[in-house]
Parts: C-alpha cells; structure tokens; sequence
C-alpha cells in the first residue's frame, strides 16, 4: 500500500461523476455528432468483417455511392470502439459510449500525473477538477455535441504531455515509448485538435530545450543533451508511424470537396464563431430535458476562472516551477486571444486555421492550462500548511468544483437508438441532414460534377437484400448478363456475358484507388458524368470484371514510412537502458491524509446519485403536448404564454428585454411547440416594426431553431435565437417588436394567424421614440 498513490482513487472518484451520464443512461442520442461516430464504427465493423483491415472507402455510406471519409477523418477513437465491439454485448451504441468513458478517465489520470510530478498532489487534485469538469469537457463537447474524437483528444493531450514531461526528466524506455504512442495518437484522434495539441506540445519541448540550456550554462544542472535527444526522436517517430493517415489525408485532399468545410460566410466559417469576453466569463445555465436542443453556452466556467487568475498570480509569484508556470499562463492568455474576434487578422494570415472552423474549439486547451496554472497556486501548500490545513484546504477546492459542476451532470435520457445497419443509414441520409455521416459533403470525389439522388434501385437493394452489387440495371441492354461475387466490401467481380460490347455502369464514385481488370488485363475506369460515377467498357462474350480498392502510390509511401518510424522507435527503445528497479520503487507515495478529501468527495457523490439526481431540481423538466391540450411550460423562458398561431403552432413563451432603447442589441428567444404532427416546413421572423407599419430591422430563419418543423416532436418545444439591432437614429414614433410564422415555400408566403388577433403576427415589446 506504501506504493500506491492515494490520490488516483479521487481522481477515480471524479471522472466516475464525470462519466456518469454515459454510465447510467442507455443508448447515446439521434440529432448530434454521436449519431455519426456510431455510424462510422458500424460501417467500419462491416468493412473489417468484410475483409478490409485498414478500409479508406465506405463502401455503403453516401446512398451506397461509397465515401472516401475513412482516408480523410482521423481513424484511432473508431478502432479503439471496433475493440470494444468485439467485447459481449457491446454493440456500436455501446462501444462509442466506452470510447468517449475512456477519454474522460484519460484526461483525468493524465492531468493528475502532470501536475503530481510537477507541483504536488494538492496542486494536481485540484487541477483534475477543474478540467474534468469544466463545462466544455464535462458537458459540451461529449452531450450537446456528442463529438466523439475531439472529447477523446482532450483525454488524450494530458497524457502525452505527462508522458513527454517525465522523458525530458528520466530517459527511460518505458518513457519513451509512451511519449511516441501518445503523440502519435494524438495525432490520430481528431485531424484539427492534432494541429493544436501537435503545436502546443511541440512548442512545451522547444521551451523545455530552452530553459535546459540556460540552466546547463548557468551551471544549476548536468548535460540534458540525452532527453533532449530522445524527446526529438520521440516527435520524429510519432510523425512517422502515423504518415499511413495524415499523408494520404494530406495529399489527396485535391481530390474531394474540402473546400465546403471553410466556404466564407456559410456555417463553418470562423469569422462566425468567435466569443466575445462576457460569454468567456459567463455561466451554464440548468438543463431542461423538455427541449429539443441542449441550451448550452461556451464559457470556461466561473471557478476555473477564479481558481485559475487568482491561483495564477499566486503561483507565478510564490509557487513552485514559477518560469514553468509563467509559460502556460502565457500560452493561456494566446490561447484566448485566438478565440476573441480582436484576432481574426491572425486567422486571415494564418490560412490553416481556418480549417478549425469554430474557434472556441479552443477551449478545451483554455481549460487544461488555466487547470494547471490554478492548480499550481498550491503548490506550496505542504511547505506553509499543515496536514490538517491541507485536507481542509483541499477538500473544500474539490467539493465546491463538484456542486457547481452537478447540473451539468443531468442529460435527459435518450430514446432509443435504433438499428445501425446500411438501411437505417440510408434513411437517416434520405432525410437529408446529413450523406456520408456528414453534413457539407466535403469528402464527395472532386469528379463529381452533379451530386446525385438516392436511386430506387440501391434503396431497394439495402432495404430487402441489405446490401447492393452497385450494378445500373437499367442502364444494361437485354442482350447482357452481369452476375457480381462480393470478395470484400471494395473488391467486387463481375461476369459478364453480351453479344456486343457495352458499358458496364456501377453506381460507385471514382476515387483514387480504384482499379479495374478484364480478365486479369488491366483496363481504364472512364468517368461517368455529371455523377462522377465508375464505368468501365466490356467487350462482347463472357469476361470477369475485377473492380479492387487499393493503394495509389502515396499511400504505399506512407505504409512504408510508417513502418520506418516503427523501427525508428523500437531502435530508441533498445538502446536506453533500464533504470535500476529498486531504485525506481523507492518512493513512498501512500499519502494518508487524502483519505478524508476521497471520503468527501464520495459522500458528497453519493448523495448526489441517491438524493440530490433522483428529486430532479437539478434541471428544468418543462413536460406536456399541446397536442393534448397540455402545452409545454418552457420553465427557463422569461415570459409564459400560449399564443396559437392556427392550429399549427404554439407560441409558448419568450425572453426579450424589458425596455428597449435605440441604438440597442436585442437578444431574443422564442420557445415553439407543435400542436399537431406538421406537413409543412414554416419559416419565422422577427420583425422590428414603425406605426407606419413598415419593416425597419429584421432577424428571419428558413427553420425555427434551426430545426425543420416537420421534425418537430410533439412532447418537447424548440428553442430560437434571434438578435437585431435597434438604429441608433430612429424616428419619433411608436415602434413593436413582433414575431410571425410565414410558410417555408417560395411559392406560399401566407401567414399563420395568431389566434385571437386581427394581425399575422404577435406583438413582444413595443416602445416608443420621443421627439
């Protein structure tokens, strides 16, 4: 027991809360970036049943055109979720959940030994806490967003960075394999966050070198020239042994539509995603489970902020490693002028960034260094306290990070998920949010000049046979017979049997890699346009077609790259030698004093899963369906009202400010509910309307909320955001600030009419302008 660290069973403590929504709920939600990765590592498991290994292409996914969204997306959290799958009763549902449970212990334990071997347990408990359950790490990212391999990535990058700390202290194998692993998976979990966790632990090691030899010519240590050394190689052979993705990924990229992912002014543009100073600085609100959307909002979180300036001044003036706190409390604040819209000169200069399309998905890095920068600030604490000043010091930093961070702890349960097989897929895609698992078509084949239409055919082939040999029966002439054998998922063979020669259309998308044979000769793939799809012409007789996915030339380069930074890294580890094995197991770690923060912060726990969660008052529950006669009560809405506008919608409450002055911003938010299942997609505005009546500003959407109205569930409402600005130089007169639902179709603009009112439309505030 005297080798065993006390503390990792309270960080095992609070990455249980942490992980707990996705332990206690089933199934994971429809409507978010985790429906995609469940899809993705269904269609993976398809592929390596099937025979593909290492896959690229996709073959059923984009209406069973096949995608090449494998060779382009960042592969390790699916992989990491197929061995998971192989486990009993683990389907891809649950096998996502594993994943993401996985990253948030990751994160915990990473952060811990960082700031142990760096600053002290006190100092390390308390950063765990305020990454682990920052809002960004604990909610946002893993439920509102449901993105699976950035939220791993945030696990990830503590790892690596307490792996690559502890070989620029100790050279030894074992330090730097983990190094090279965990840079390399890095890498390999989320193509962006790799550039901003690459850059920023790459720019660790350069200060690292830097201050090494300042302190060597200053004579205050020995010769770090062997650290230094294996930390180099450590970076070199991580970069090498992914090449097999990230050069492929990076070279063929020419080949698909990535340029819909940056298209200036659409959704994914940066320029419409920075935060301003009072969102960095403001709080979470309680999560209503009778919204259809999660209600979340981008901040750092109130007390990483207060832990964090305060405890970095303190640190930076009277802790330990000030220089080395000195460093992240500076990249912190970079960090955070990144994401304040005062930079976007920088992200205009910098053209890669623009790839990060969001930049609060920054974040997650804002979060870990204001962690350590806080927790540093105790990190003197065993020199100037005593052990009970410590236990009290610390177990109250960690029960007020816990009872702060409970709200957001309670997800609504989810429905249930549904089958993931090609068909279920295919209908998902049909509705049209989404092709391929995603949403801009980015990775659509740049030879695709017309993107196409689901066709009868495959939808038929998915739905009663479950799969398709991608063959355009139509487009075969009477006289021709094609029979197809599938070998693997991209390895298909046609015989053929004509009179004439004919063209044999497949209903796959061209990509590089494809490659076609007539019986064992190598032939042509012609392109069949608009649609970009694979033909290849056949000759008259009986032939066999070979249509086989392999590798292009780029991708063997990087296969054998690869495989030389493999050999790179077991050449390291041979040559180090092993540390004394006493010697490393010297330390006494048992620290008892931590065991009343761990009974703490498990009774404090406790009482929430048995007491506090079961009551429910952590959260909004606004419940009822107006199609019952029971409308929703939108419990967070400022003003409760039922406004019918027909008997198609209901307005059931809104927030907008009190008075309203010119020259104002005005936030507004309207809660929707359907009365009836809808057939028709309305529109909405809201209108800032003079006595003439005449339009002076406007905020219109083509959905409510963003969100289709025939979608629309009848038990939940639909929160929407609208912002207009008042002009400074408005007219004396009276003016209205008035809310309407027009119908979605260019062709129909008729309004809904409120009921009860002689208007197409209700009034939210009105005021007037004095002479």
């Amino acid at each position: 027991m005297r080798k065993f660290d006390t503390g990792f069973l309270i960080v095992l403590a609070i990455c249980f809360l942490a992980a707990w929504p996705f332990l206690s709920h089933a199934s994971l939600p429809l409507g978010t970036d985790a429906e995609l990765h469940v899809y993705r590592l269904a269609e993976l498991q398809r592929m390596w049943a099937g025979g593909d290994i290492y896959p690229r292409w996709a073959a059923n996914f984009y209406y069973g055109y096949g995608y090449p969204i494998f060779n382009f997306y960042a592969p390790l959290t699916y992989y990491i979720g197929l061995v998971f799958n192989l486990l009993p009763n683990l389907d891809p549902v649950g096998s996502v959940k594993a994943v993401f449970v996985l990253g948030i212990f990751c994160a915990g334990f990473g952060m811990y030994g960082f700031m142990r071997d760096n600053y002290g347990r006190t100092a390390a408990l308390i950063a765990v806490a305020s990454y682990v359950l920052s809002p960004y790490l604990l909610y946002i990212d893993p439920h509102a967003r449901g993105v699976l391999p950035e939220t791993f990535s945030l696990g990830i990058f503590p790892m690596a960075l307490w792996a690559l700390d502890r070989l620029l202290k100790r050279t030894t194998p074992l330090n730097f394999l983990a190094t090279t692993l965990l840079l390399a998976a890095i890498i390999l979990t989320h193509n962006l966050m790799a550039f901003v966790f690459g850059t920023f632990l790459f720019g660790y090691f350069l200060w690292r070198i830097i201050a090494a030899t300042i302190q060597v010519t200053r004579g205050i240590q020995g010769d770090r020239s062997a650290s230094i050394g294996y930390g180099s190689l450590a970076f070199l052979s991580a970069v090498l042994i992914t090449s097999f993705f990230w050069l492929p990924m990076a070279w063929e990229q020419g080949a698909i539509r990535i340029g819909s992912v940056i298209e200036a002014g659409s959704h994914y543009d940066f320029r419409n995603h920075f935060l301003t100073l009072s969102e960095l600085f403001g709080t979470s609100t309680r999560l209503d489970w009778g919204a259809t959307e999660p209600d979340y909002r981008l901040n750092v979180g109130i007390l990483q902020w207060l832990f964090g300036l305060l405890g970095g001044i303190v640190a930076v003036v009277w802790g330990k490693k000030r220089a080395q706190t000195g460093f992240f409390l500076v990249m912190f604040v970079i960090i955070v002028f990144f994401m304040l819209p005062i930079s976007e000169f920088a992200w205009e200069i910098l053209p890669l960034l623009s790839f990060l399309q969001f930049p609060w998905r920054l974040l997650g890095l804002a979060n870990g260094l204001l962690a350590i920068v806080g927790g540093a600030a105790f990190s003197r604490l065993d020199e100037q306290t005593t052990e009970s000043g410590q236990t009290i010091i610390l177990t109250s930093s960690l029960l007020l990070f816990i009872f702060i961070a409970l709200p957001l702890t309670q997800i609504a349960p989810y429905p249930d998920f549904g089958a993931t097989d090609p068909w279920t897929i295919m209908v998902q895609e049909i509705q049209g949010r989404w092709a391929g698992t995603t949403s801009t078509d980015d990775f659509v084949p740049a030879t695709v000049d017309v993107i196409p239409r689901p066709t009868e055919q495959l939808m038929a082939d998915y739905q009663f046979a479950g799969g398709t040999d991608h063959v355009n029966r139509a487009a075969l002439a009477a006289d021709v017979a094609v029979s197809a054998d599938l070998i693997t998922p991209t390895y298909y063979l046609y015989h053929t049997d004509s009179a004439n020669e004919f063209v044999l259309r497949l209903f796959i998308f061209h990509f590089p890699g494809w490659q076609a044979t007539i019986d064992g000769n190598p032939v042509d793939i012609e392109l069949g346009l608009p649609e970009g799809f694979i033909t290849i012409t056949v000759p008259e007789g009986q032939h066999t077609v070979a249509l086989r996915f392999q590798n292009t030339p780029v991708r063997t380069v990087a296969w054998i790259m690869s495989a030389g930074g493999a050999i790179i890294m077991l050449l390291g580890v041979s040559r180090l030698q092993l540390v004394n094995r006493e010697e490393a197991q010297a330390e006494d770690v048992f620290t008892r004093w931590l065991i009343v923060p761990l009974i703490a912060v498990c009774v404090l726990i406790s009482f929430h899963l048995f007491v506090l969660e079961p009551t429910g008052i952590l959260h909004f529950d606004s419940g009822g369906s107006c199609a019952t006669g029971e409308c929703v009560s939108a419990e967070p809405a400022q003003e409760q009202t039922v406004v019918r506008f027909g008997d198609k919608i209901a307005l059931i409450g809104y927030d907008a400010p009190a008075i309203v002055k010119p020259g104002d911003t005005v936030e507004i938010t309207l809660y929707w509910q359907p009365l009836q299942p809808l057939e028709e997609n309305y529109r909405v505005f809201v209108h800032l309307l003079s006595d003439q009546p005449a339009v002076v500003t406007q905020s219109d959407k083509l959905n409510p909320g963003d969100f289709p109205t025939r979608r629309w569930p009848l038990d939940q409402y639909v929160r929407d955001r609208h912002t207009i600005k008042v002009p400074a130089a408005l007219a004396p007169g009276k003016y209205e600030i008035t809310v309407g639902l027009p119908y979605g179709s260019a062709e129909n603009s008729a309004r809904l009419q409120p009921e009860g009112l002689t208007t197409e439309w209700f009034v939210l505030r009105s005021f007037t302008v004095e002479p």
